[in-house]
């Protein structure tokens, strides 16, 4: 789909029955119809918008393609539902902000993120495919991290801020005087820092 051809276009089929969950008209309810209706998730999470970051399981501060941007301002908060990353561009949609609701917009990732109140994403691709190896949980970066081939070992490259991390198992190993966790990236296991996980 090439988003900035349907800039200003509504995305979502509201009498369809994936948007008959909330109160009609409210962020929380479009964002959870939209992700029911584009990828066949429902994350179960509830409550004013301003709770739904802490509630969630998979999250991080970086948007991403399908995922639910939180913020916290105002009496209740505000959801959006974050349709694409292209570059540095973020395509969107929300409701209950004036205007027409579900009606795709864009702007920078810069701009996105630098909105009043903005807490972070929830990762609605964690919800829908849930990765066997994700019995050990998972973690955010806290900071620009490298992630080495052994425990203080060679590095083998460097995950951006707010990258959500799976862990391969529950051990903590000491080398160097730090305590390193070991991760899944592209489904080989690397070692980070744990005090940059969060």
């Amino acid at each position: 789909m090439i988003y900035k051809n349907y800039l200003g276009k509504r995305l979502g089929n509201f009498n369809s029955s994936y948007y008959n969950d909330g109160i009609r008209g409210q962020c929380v309810w479009y964002v959870r119809g939209r992700a029911k209706e584009k990828i066949g998730v429902d994350t179960k999470i509830r409550g004013d918008a301003n709770t739904w970051y802490s509630q969630a399981l998979y999250k991080g501060k970086s948007p991403q393609d399908d995922s639910i941007a939180c913020f916290s301002n105002g009496p209740y908060g505000h959801v959006i539902y974050v349709e694409s990353v292209q570059g540095k561009t973020v395509y969107y949609t929300e409701a209950n902000v004036g205007g027409i609701d579900g009606v795709l917009k864009s702007t920078t990732v810069t701009s996105f993120t630098g909105r009043s109140g903005y807490q972070g994403c929830i990762y609605l691709n964690k919800y829908k495919k849930p990765d066997a190896k994700s019995k050990y949980g998972t973690a955010t970066t806290t900071a620009p991290l490298n992630y080495r081939k052994t425990p203080n070992g060679e590095k083998a490259g460097t995950l951006s801020k707010g990258t959500v991390v799976t862990f391969a198992d529950s051990s903590e190993v000491t080398a160097g005087g730090i305590i390193w966790r070991k991760i899944y990236i592209n489904d080989k296991a690397f070692y980070v820092a744990k005090k940059y996980l969060a």
